[in-house]
């Protein structure tokens, strides 16, 4: 999947309530012209979410964890939002599911799970719920997409996440139950390439590459002094938090 290299028009949008979303922090469904739809994250629901959104989802891709494609979709005399692609031939898990639903649905699916929660670690996200991974299905069979960095990084605090937010948290008690009760133990090739694979400067050209609007409301450079000196901090922290 390959996210765009340059802006997109949107040309409608709509309440996402309307279409049967049910993200807490999903306020609008974009329609945009490359003729694709777009979960939107925006300014005005929260100064800090686009660029949480934006950087979530680049780290994850890579690090080789799937996402949908994603960019910055431009609105008529309205700040840049964050667009997430919504994927065609997917789905979710059931709300509130039992045991057997989680068992059933994640079944063939362990290896991508043991990548998704240590990544979610190192940013820190609190909100990985079953309901924040998409199921995609394809001609040659099915993968896991994780969404929704909404709750995520700069969200809950500055300059690099909180890793307190993840005490008591929905990541926390799916982990717990996928690495207990289905025995999915963490795999950490997605953390080491933080280590092995993204330099110093790695943080600072992707939020170089964010729109102005975005990056108001933080210290651009205390989050990339944070990537460069503490980064190797936060992966240890994020593999003992998934032991």
């Amino acid at each position: 999947m390959q996210m765009s290299m340059f802006s997109i028009n949107v040309l409608h949008e709509i309440d996402s309530s309307t279409l049967g979303f049910d993200g807490a922090d999903l306020k609008r469904i974009a329609h945009c012209d490359d003729g694709h739809d777009y979960a939107m994250k925006r300014v005005e629901d929260d100064p800090r979410l686009p660029l949480s959104e934006w950087v979530s989802y680049h780290l994850f891709k890579a690090c080789g964890v799937l996402v949908p494609d994603f960019a910055i979709l431009k609105r008529d005399q309205l700040p840049p939002a964050f667009g997430s692609r919504i994927v065609p031939n997917s789905n979710q898990i059931q709300k509130n599911p039992d045991a057997y639903a989680v068992t059933a649905y994640f079944s063939n699916h362990h290896s991508e799970l043991s990548l998704i929660y240590p990544m979610d670690a190192f940013l820190p996200n609190p909100d990985r719920h079953g309901r924040n991974i998409l199921k995609r299905q394809a001609a040659l069979g099915e993968s896991l997409l994780a969404i929704d960095f909404s709750r995520a990084w700069l969200m809950n605090g500055t300059p690099f996440g909180d890793e307190s937010c993840l005490a008591g948290s929905n990541s926390e008690t799916w982990w717990k139950y996928l690495h207990g009760r289905l025995n999915i133990k963490a795999n950490y090739l997605a953390l080491d390439k933080i280590v092995n694979q993204l330099n110093d400067d790695w943080l600072s050209s992707v939020v170089n590459l964010a729109p102005d609007e975005w990056k108001i409301s933080i210290n651009v450079n205390e989050v990339n002094e944070f990537w460069m000196k503490q980064r190797f901090n936060r992966v240890s922290f994020a593999k003992s938090w998934t032991k």
